[in-house]
């Protein structure tokens, strides 16, 4: 059994945006369907603030830091990993959330702000050089320090 931190519902038929998104049109009280290319335009908007997000908190950081390891990157991905617990939280368990706005935050802002396919270049850049301990040290702290920050933003998103 998980403890109550790791438990959280199963995800939607199709995952976790894509069972919301196609197919289907979003209604709220007081508020008329948004349809799929206003969606769309809404997720892309929101992608455009994550990596403007991205590339300012990563280069400030690897900045203030400097070194070797991508301290940037690592900054982004746990901010991302962080929020992402906070926002399926509140939409999740709390309700503060609407299953469109999930859609536009995580799919649209998280999904480019989050940069996990920056770490494995990084990782990579570090085994073509042969420096397997930087390697495998950037994989252990990204992922599990990334599995820690989710649920401490899990445990955030329950106290709002």
């Amino acid at each position: 059994m998980l403890p109550e931190v790791l438990e959280w519902n199963s995800l939607p038929q199709g995952g976790l945006f894509y069972g919301r998104m196609v197919g289907q049109s979003f209604a709220h009280k007081g508020r008329q369907r948004t349809s799929m290319l206003q969606r769309l335009v809404l997720v892309g908007l929101a992608g455009a603030v994550g990596t403007i997000a991205r590339y300012g908190l990563g280069g400030l950081v690897q900045h203030w830091v400097g070194g070797t390891l991508p301290w940037g990157t690592l900054a982004v991905n746990m901010a991302g990993c962080f929020l992402f617990g906070v926002v399926w939280t509140l939409a999740d368990e709390r309700l503060l959330i609407d299953d469109e706005t999930r859609v536009i935050v995580l799919g649209g802002f998280m999904g480019a702000f989050t940069t996990f396919s920056t770490f494995i270049f990084d990782t990579g850049g570090f085994m073509r050089e042969e420096q397997w301990l930087l390697a495998t040290g950037n994989v252990a702290v990204q992922t599990l320090v990334g599995l820690a920050f989710l649920f401490l933003g899990m445990v955030a998103g329950r106290l709002v």
